[in-house]
């Protein structure tokens, strides 16, 4: 039986889902271009989608309608009833990621056909040696496949060397190898974030999860090249918070500058130089599926050449299966996909996530594995599990720390695949969000 070279059914079914769903652009951009559509009607659709969503981040059959007019010569009457027939053929939003990879598989033969029949050429039409043919054969079919991502078999001799220069780069400088967040007990704990590894932040409410990312991000995005995806929060509301810490200013402040004494304006100016001095890129997007995220994290990466991503908050990704799936679920395969993205950059990705209620519930308030809100997979996914856990928060209350300046923060790491678990003290200034050092329990 004969190999289809291309599904005429499968590029009507997802180019009339994404028009009548155009959000799910979100979920495939990135995976497939138009280019690997077979029909040039269906390539121009499929531009037209992306475009549309491109310059509006949004679309409707309307609009798409509009960009295909200006990309194609046939008349609107011919692309408006082309547009409505590919809706009626539309496919099931469950199917999605069926639909791309069969187009994608589909391209592939394709390309593989034509290098086939241009090698046959090659060898009954030329008078090149045996060695030479092989040769721009190989180099044809490697043209294909290049883009698939395989990673390459290693010798146990260069695996061995490599870790041995590892071993020498450690006892040089200490057990610390990964890259250094700058909080010193933190990192004497961990080792520094390693690449590749998928580590969360845990805690309740007001614990400090996102001042403690934050100063992780300001701190390594001082040498380091850092992307912040904050799902929960405004980029200003960020910057804000980034200023308060680097000038030691309330940011309550920030509405009446002209009122601050000339210390404080010194200070202030002081650390917004410091903050437009760092490498971090923020992506404040409220909504985002992991399949985009993934792919400006991808993106960023290319233009940039990332050392770190963190991600604010994960239960805030939405998952890129069908919206009936079980949430829990869900997030089993955000986590799965994060950490994949960790491998496949090769950088630490650090994900925040929230935890469950049951922590009010018991007398001792810090927080266990369990907690983990639709933990799912995250257990197991994650290289590193680190707790944040504020003990006069649940003493006193917040409303009651209002004229406190610092209160003490554990960081209690309940999971460590590479290293050492236990508890490291610091401490949180509440009026600057600030992170310093105060000791630590090897526990």
């Amino acid at each position: 039986m004969a190999v289809e070279l291309f599904s005429e059914k499968i590029e009507k079914a997802l180019l009339g889902l994404l028009i009548s769903k155009p959000i799910l652009t979100k979920k495939i951009v990135g995976l497939i271009d138009a280019e690997d559509f077979y029909f040039n009607n269906h390539k121009a659709v499929f531009k037209a989608i992306f475009d549309t969503f491109q310059k509006h981040n949004s679309a409707d059959e309307i609009l798409i309608t509009e960009e295909l007019v200006l990309l194609s010569s046939l008349p609107k009457n011919e692309i408006i009833s082309f547009i409505a027939d590919l809706m009626v053929e539309k496919g099931l939003e469950s199917n999605i990621d069926k639909y791309v990879s069969v187009i994608k598989e589909k391209k592939e033969i394709r390309s593989l056909e034509k290098s086939l029949k241009e090698s046959v050429d090659l060898v009954t039409n030329t008078g090149t040696s045996i060695s030479d043919l092989i040769g721009q054969v190989e180099s044809k079919i490697y043209e294909i496949g290049k883009n698939r991502k395989f990673k390459d078999f290693k010798n146990i001799i260069e695996l061995t060397s490599e870790y041995e220069l590892k071993m020498k780069q450690i006892d040089e400088n200490g057990f610390q190898d990964g890259l250094r967040t700058k909080i010193t007990f933190l990192d004497e704990k961990i080792g520094g974030l390693k690449n590749g590894e998928f580590i969360i932040i845990a805690a309740r409410p007001s614990m400090g999860k996102t001042a403690f990312a934050l100063e992780i991000a300001k701190n390594i995005s001082t040498s380091k090249n850092v992307g912040f995806f904050s799902l929960e929060m405004p980029s200003e509301q960020l910057i804000k918070r980034l200023i308060s810490s680097e000038s030691n200013i309330d940011q309550r402040k920030f509405n009446k500058v002209s009122k601050m004494n000339q210390l404080e304006q010194a200070r202030l100016n002081s650390g917004i130089q410091k903050i437009k001095s760092l490498n971090l890129w923020i992506d404040d997007s409220p909504s985002l599926k992991t399949g985009e995220l993934a792919w400006k994290a991808r993106r960023l990466n290319d233009i940039h050449n990332l050392d770190l991503i963190i991600i604010d908050y994960l239960q805030l990704i939405e998952g890129d299966s069908n919206s009936s799936d079980n949430r829990q679920q869900a997030v089993s395969d955000i986590s799965r996909q994060l950490k994949s993205l960790a491998r496949e950059l090769d950088i630490p990705v650090i994900s925040i996530s929230q935890l469950s209620r049951r922590v009010e519930q018991r007398e001792d308030k810090r927080p266990q594995m369990s907690d983990i809100r639709e933990s799912g997979a995250i257990e197991q996914d994650a290289d590193i599990i680190m707790f944040l856990y504020r003990e006069d928060y649940y003493k006193h209350g917040e409303d009651n720390l209002i004229n406190q300046e610092m209160s003490d923060l554990e960081v209690i790491i309940s999971k460590h695949r590479n290293g050492p678990t236990g508890v490291v003290k610091l401490r949180l200034s509440l009026k600057y969000g600030k992170i310093s050092s105060m000791g630590a329990n090897t526990n």
